[in-house]
């Protein structure tokens, strides 16, 4: 009765029933003759949530590593998504790994595969040994407009010996948050052997925009978890840019304003990125995509195409 009353509940309903159980104890013979008994206890149906410990999900506070509690785990998974604008019904193109996702996840058809499979003899090759960078008509644009962009995105990731580079105007508005003017564009890394981080380059400094970022990167987390079907520990850095003396970003003007992992401290399980870590939070980027936005102009159907692209080939497997 004490183990039973000290697991940990999450109540939807009013009355906040208790846990109802029965137990029996089943003798246990050896060779004919009696020698121990088992307790065999049963938990039954219930209302609300019984978790038989603390979930495993851990959250950073105050510069502290801090273990979520039943409470805040459920109010997380709970949060409702934003209202999303109506929008001529299409399948849900759901990919699934083979780490027991849900069976309510419907997977690619191979049919749709084969229809796409032209398209995807057009992708940029992926090397092992490089960063790619998409969507090329976006970042192409950025390079040429902001001369020191790119000697900075290359002092960053030089070191990267593989990952993915995806450009967008605004990270926060393809999450379904505001759109901030002072932002020039956001970055989002994920790459083998490190977190992922979301880079934010500003046209001004404005130390308020610190925000900004955090909250883009939390809401990315959550998403990837609630929307994408992610399983595994996942923290998004943060690093935030800005322009010193106009909107233009050049050489000898750029100054960093913020960086999460100079202080932020996670366990090593949230930071080893490794291959297949990598892949599954591609295809999990890919499903909060094709769900928030429609991916319908050429450079958000070439990031879609790129995160698709080993996709087919686990589908295929």
């Amino acid at each position: 009765k004490q183990c039973i009353s000290k697991f940990p509940v999450y109540h939807f309903c009013i009355e906040k029933k208790k846990i109802n159980y029965s137990c029996k104890f089943l003798e246990v013979y050896d060779e004919g003759s009696l020698c121990g008994y088992v307790c065999a206890l049963k938990i039954e149906l219930f209302c609300c949530a019984v978790f038989a410990k603390k979930p495993n999900s851990w959250h950073v506070k105050d510069n502290q590593v801090m273990q979520l509690t039943v409470e805040e785990w459920c109010q997380l998974m709970l949060d409702p998504e934003p209202t999303m604008a109506a929008e001529p019904a299409r399948p849900e193109p759901v990919l699934c790994s083979g780490r027991g996702r849900s069976s309510e996840r419907p997977a690619y058809r191979k049919k749709r595969k084969r229809k796409k499979k032209k398209e995807e003899t057009a992708l940029l090759f992926i090397s092992p040994a490089l960063v790619t960078y998409v969507p090329e008509i976006l970042y192409e644009k950025l390079f040429s407009q902001h001369k020191g962009l790119a000697q900075l995105i290359h002092n960053e990731i030089g070191s990267v010996r593989q990952g993915t580079l995806i450009f967008s105007k605004s990270w926060s508005l393809d999450l379904g948050l505001q759109e901030n003017q002072k932002v020039i564009c956001d970055a989002l890394l994920i790459a083998q052997d490190r977190p992922p981080v979301l880079y934010t380059f500003l046209r001004e400094l404005n130390k308020e925009l610190k925000g900004y970022s955090i909250q883009t990167a939390l809401t990315l987390k959550k998403k990837l978890v609630k929307i994408g079907g992610y399983s595994g520990k996942v923290c998004v850095m943060t690093k935030i840019y800005w322009s010193e003396e106009s909107s233009t970003l050049t050489e000898g003007n750029i100054r960093l304003l913020h960086d999460s992992s100079s202080s932020a401290i996670y366990p090593k399980s949230y930071t080893l990125i490794t291959t297949q870590t990598m892949s599954d939070l591609k295809k999990a980027l890919f499903i909060v995509l094709k769900r928030l936005r429609p991916l319908n102009d050429q450079f958000d159907s070439e990031i879609s195409q790129h995160l698709s692209d080993n996709q087919y080939g686990l589908l295929s497997e």
